[in-house]
């Protein structure tokens, strides 16, 4: 409410012990520190009641920052049932567990010894909700109702229609087990035991390791190299959103501060050129 970050704890106003009743209005949302810094009486409740009445992350429209504890050399995504890994990174690799056109809706990358994790969620019409880059989590608060609790993170269009769930298992691994991913018209259905790509294209059970992608759709850029799955979709119409100055994509350069996605994709096609066919895992689909 005061900083706008996405973990957060609830608190009286009022303190529980003289009330000793849950009230709406007597209910606000602090982080950690800030709640602290109440409790112990450094934060003085009548700007707790000010930012209450204008929170930090409506008036931006986005979460204040958050740092994913990510790192090491090794990754892995757990996507529905099927298994992207890379046991042994080293820096210029990435990997991209889920590839959309150019945008990787989940990729890993190694810089200067650092594992970082990339993650986009888009809704029906293109527009970017929740965005990991290079460890450092973002997400819209209008619309939608984004919750993060402990290391999951639900997105939920409906109180009771959960867009997609996604839990964050530092420092390596990623655990997405249902929800539905849209990307330039594009859906993805993720069951927790299956993908569903288009009109019943379906992969259970899969692993791909070393890959370049694990499963990719649509328009792929050039020199990507190979991967484990690529199914074909149809693609719906879809509106321009106001997002895409925000999107990462591969072989698209910006100024926000990313990484040169040319040079990773340049340093990924040389490491392609110099593996072998045993280095490589592929399962199959449905």
């Amino acid at each position: 409410m005061i900083c706008g970050r996405p973990l957060y704890q609830y608190d009286h106003l009022v303190p529980w012990s003289e009330v000793q009743e849950h009230e709406t209005d007597n209910i606000v949302l602090l982080c950690n520190e800030h709640h602290g810094e109440k409790t112990s009486g450094l934060l003085p409740v009548a700007q707790v009641i000010e930012a209450n009445e204008a929170p930090a992350n409506l008036a931006t429209g986005l979460s204040s920052p958050l740092d994913l504890h990510y790192g090491g050399h090794d990754c892995e995504a757990l996507i529905g049932s099927n298994v992207h890994t890379w046991p042994e990174m080293y820096d210029g690799l990435m990997t991209i567990p889920i590839l959309i056109d150019d945008t990787p809706i989940v990729m890993f990358r190694v810089e200067d010894g650092h594992l970082l994790l990339t993650v986009q969620l888009f809704d029906e019409d293109n527009e970017l909700l929740v965005q990991v880059v290079d460890n450092e989590l973002v997400f819209s608060t209008e619309e939608w109702d984004v919750e993060f609790v402990g290391r999951t993170l639900t997105v939920r269009s409906a109180p009771r229609n959960i867009f997609v769930g996604m839990t964050f298992e530092p420092p390596s691994r990623i655990v997405i087990d249902h929800g539905n991913i849209w990307r330039n018209g594009i859906g993805i259905t993720i069951r927790p035991d299956c993908i569903i790509v288009g009109q019943g294209n379906t992969m259970s059970g899969c692993s791909a390791i070393n890959c370049t992608f694990g499963l990719a759709t649509g328009d792929l850029p050039e020199g990507l190299g190979g991967g484990a799955f690529y199914i074909g979709s149809p693609r719906s119409d879809f509106p321009g959103a106001s997002t895409e100055d925000r999107v990462m994509r591969i072989g698209v350069s910006h100024d926000q501060g990313s990484p040169d996605d040319d040079q990773l994709l340049k340093d990924f096609t040389d490491f392609l050129e110099h593996v072998t066919p045993d280095d490589f895992l592929r399962g199959g689909n449905d």
